[in-house]
Protein backbone atom coordinates (compact mmCIF):
# COMPACT_ATOMS: atom_id res chain seq x y z
CA UNK A 1 0.00 0.00 0.00
CA UNK A 2 1.49 3.33 -1.02
CA UNK A 3 1.79 6.16 1.47
CA UNK A 4 -1.03 8.19 -0.08
CA UNK A 5 -3.43 5.24 -0.31
CA UNK A 6 -2.76 4.45 3.38
CA UNK A 7 -3.71 8.03 4.34
CA UNK A 8 -6.83 7.87 2.17
CA UNK A 9 -7.83 4.56 3.73
CA UNK A 10 -7.34 5.90 7.27
CA UNK A 11 -8.83 9.35 6.62
CA UNK A 12 -11.39 9.09 3.79
CA UNK A 13 -12.05 12.85 3.91
CA UNK A 14 -8.67 13.35 2.22
CA UNK A 15 -10.11 11.87 -0.97
CA UNK A 16 -11.67 15.25 -1.57
CA UNK A 17 -9.08 17.42 -3.35
CA UNK A 18 -10.56 20.66 -1.98
CA UNK A 19 -10.30 19.38 1.57
CA UNK A 20 -6.64 18.39 1.04
CA UNK A 21 -5.88 21.94 -0.14
CA UNK A 22 -7.79 23.41 2.81
CA UNK A 23 -5.99 21.16 5.29
CA UNK A 24 -2.58 21.87 3.79
CA UNK A 25 -3.13 25.64 3.73
CA UNK A 26 -4.32 25.63 7.36
CA UNK A 27 -1.28 23.58 8.31
CA UNK A 28 1.02 26.11 6.63
CA UNK A 29 -0.73 29.05 8.31
CA UNK A 30 -0.36 27.39 11.73
CA UNK A 31 3.31 26.67 11.05
CA UNK A 32 4.03 30.24 9.95
CA UNK A 33 2.16 31.70 12.95
CA UNK A 34 4.17 29.50 15.33
CA UNK A 35 7.40 30.59 13.67
CA UNK A 36 6.29 34.22 13.94
CA UNK A 37 5.66 33.88 17.70
CA UNK A 38 9.04 32.22 18.17
CA UNK A 39 10.75 34.98 16.19
CA UNK A 40 8.96 37.69 18.18
CA UNK A 41 10.08 36.11 21.46
CA UNK A 42 13.65 35.84 20.20
CA UNK A 43 13.58 39.46 19.00
CA UNK A 44 12.32 40.69 22.39
CA UNK A 45 15.01 38.69 24.20
CA UNK A 46 17.76 39.97 21.89
CA UNK A 47 16.53 43.56 22.13
CA UNK A 48 15.87 43.77 25.87
CA UNK A 49 18.00 40.91 27.25
CA UNK A 50 15.15 40.35 29.71
CA UNK A 51 13.18 37.16 30.18
CA UNK A 52 10.60 39.32 31.97
CA UNK A 53 9.68 41.07 28.72
CA UNK A 54 9.64 37.75 26.86
CA UNK A 55 6.99 36.61 29.37
CA UNK A 56 5.01 39.80 28.88
CA UNK A 57 5.09 39.44 25.10
CA UNK A 58 4.12 35.75 25.41
CA UNK A 59 1.02 36.79 27.32
CA UNK A 60 0.11 39.44 24.76
CA UNK A 61 0.62 36.98 21.88
CA UNK A 62 -2.05 34.66 23.25
CA UNK A 63 0.16 31.74 24.22
CA UNK A 64 -1.24 29.18 26.66
CA UNK A 65 1.79 28.58 28.84
CA UNK A 66 5.32 29.62 29.71
CA UNK A 67 8.01 27.00 30.35
CA UNK A 68 10.94 27.92 32.59
CA UNK A 69 13.95 25.64 32.99
CA UNK A 70 15.31 26.24 36.50
CA UNK A 71 17.53 23.16 36.34
CA UNK A 72 19.81 24.29 33.53
CA UNK A 73 19.55 28.07 33.89
CA UNK A 74 20.41 30.51 36.66
CA UNK A 75 16.89 31.50 37.77
CA UNK A 76 16.66 32.66 41.38
CA UNK A 77 13.52 32.05 43.44
CA UNK A 78 12.58 35.77 43.46
CA UNK A 79 12.86 35.79 39.64
CA UNK A 80 10.71 32.66 39.43
CA UNK A 81 8.07 34.32 41.60
CA UNK A 82 8.14 37.44 39.40
CA UNK A 83 7.70 35.36 36.22
CA UNK A 84 4.90 33.30 37.80
CA UNK A 85 3.00 36.43 38.81
CA UNK A 86 3.51 38.00 35.40
CA UNK A 87 2.38 34.84 33.61
CA UNK A 88 -0.67 34.40 35.78
CA UNK A 89 -1.57 38.05 35.22
CA UNK A 90 -1.87 37.22 31.51
CA UNK A 91 -3.73 33.97 32.21
CA UNK A 92 -0.77 31.79 31.25
CA UNK A 93 0.05 28.48 32.89
CA UNK A 94 3.56 28.51 34.35
CA UNK A 95 5.47 25.25 33.87
CA UNK A 96 8.84 24.95 35.60
CA UNK A 97 11.52 22.27 35.39
CA UNK A 98 12.89 22.41 38.93
CA UNK A 99 16.56 21.76 39.83
CA UNK A 100 15.96 18.60 41.88
CA UNK A 101 13.29 16.50 43.58
CA UNK A 102 13.98 17.58 47.14
CA UNK A 103 10.86 18.29 49.19
CA UNK A 104 11.99 21.84 50.00
CA UNK A 105 12.67 22.57 46.34
CA UNK A 106 9.23 21.35 45.29
CA UNK A 107 7.53 23.40 48.02
CA UNK A 108 9.58 26.51 47.20
CA UNK A 109 8.56 26.46 43.54
CA UNK A 110 4.90 25.68 44.26
CA UNK A 111 4.75 28.45 46.88
CA UNK A 112 6.24 30.87 44.36
CA UNK A 113 3.30 30.23 42.01
CA UNK A 114 4.29 27.40 39.66
CA UNK A 115 1.21 25.75 38.16
CA UNK A 116 3.08 22.72 36.82
CA UNK A 117 6.44 21.37 37.94
CA UNK A 118 8.65 18.90 36.13
CA UNK A 119 10.99 16.91 38.36
CA UNK A 120 14.25 15.84 36.71
CA UNK A 121 15.80 12.38 36.98
CA UNK A 122 12.65 10.61 38.12
CA UNK A 123 13.54 6.93 38.33
CA UNK A 124 10.73 4.86 39.87
CA UNK A 125 6.99 4.89 40.43
CA UNK A 126 7.62 4.99 44.19
CA UNK A 127 9.61 8.22 43.77
CA UNK A 128 6.77 9.70 41.70
CA UNK A 129 4.22 8.80 44.40
CA UNK A 130 6.38 10.47 47.03
CA UNK A 131 6.76 13.62 44.92
CA UNK A 132 3.00 13.76 44.36
CA UNK A 133 2.45 13.61 48.14
CA UNK A 134 4.72 16.64 48.50
CA UNK A 135 2.39 18.67 46.29
CA UNK A 136 -0.91 18.00 48.11
CA UNK A 137 -2.05 19.22 51.51
CA UNK A 138 -3.42 16.80 54.09
CA UNK A 139 -5.16 14.44 54.21
CA UNK A 140 -4.09 13.50 50.65
CA UNK A 141 -0.48 14.59 50.92
CA UNK A 142 2.14 15.92 53.29
CA UNK A 143 2.60 19.45 51.97
CA UNK A 144 3.27 21.97 54.69
CA UNK A 145 1.02 24.87 55.61
CA UNK A 146 0.24 27.15 52.74
CA UNK A 147 1.79 30.51 52.00
CA UNK A 148 -0.07 33.81 52.07
CA UNK A 149 0.28 33.92 48.27
CA UNK A 150 -1.74 30.73 47.87
CA UNK A 151 -4.42 31.92 50.29
CA UNK A 152 -4.74 35.25 48.48
CA UNK A 153 -5.53 33.49 45.18
CA UNK A 154 -8.65 31.93 46.68
CA UNK A 155 -11.62 34.31 46.46
CA UNK A 156 -14.29 32.13 48.13
CA UNK A 157 -15.82 33.09 51.52
CA UNK A 158 -16.24 29.43 52.49
CA UNK A 159 -12.45 29.14 52.70
CA UNK A 160 -12.35 30.70 56.16
CA UNK A 161 -10.75 27.67 57.76
CA UNK A 162 -7.69 25.70 56.66
CA UNK A 163 -9.55 22.40 56.24
CA UNK A 164 -11.87 23.87 53.59
CA UNK A 165 -8.94 25.71 52.00
CA UNK A 166 -6.79 22.56 51.74
CA UNK A 167 -9.66 20.55 50.27
CA UNK A 168 -10.31 23.27 47.68
CA UNK A 169 -6.65 23.53 46.68
CA UNK A 170 -6.19 19.75 46.52
CA UNK A 171 -9.15 19.49 44.12
CA UNK A 172 -7.91 22.31 41.92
Amino acid sequence: MSRMSWVLWLFPIFRDRSFRWLWFSNFLVSLVMSMEKLAQGWLVLETTDSAFWVGAVAGLMGLDYVYLDAQHSPFTLPEIEKYCRLSQGFGLTTMIRIPDGERTTILNYLDRGANVIQIPDLQTAKEAETFVKYTYFGPIGIRSSTSLRTVMQVQDASMDNRKNLYEFINKN
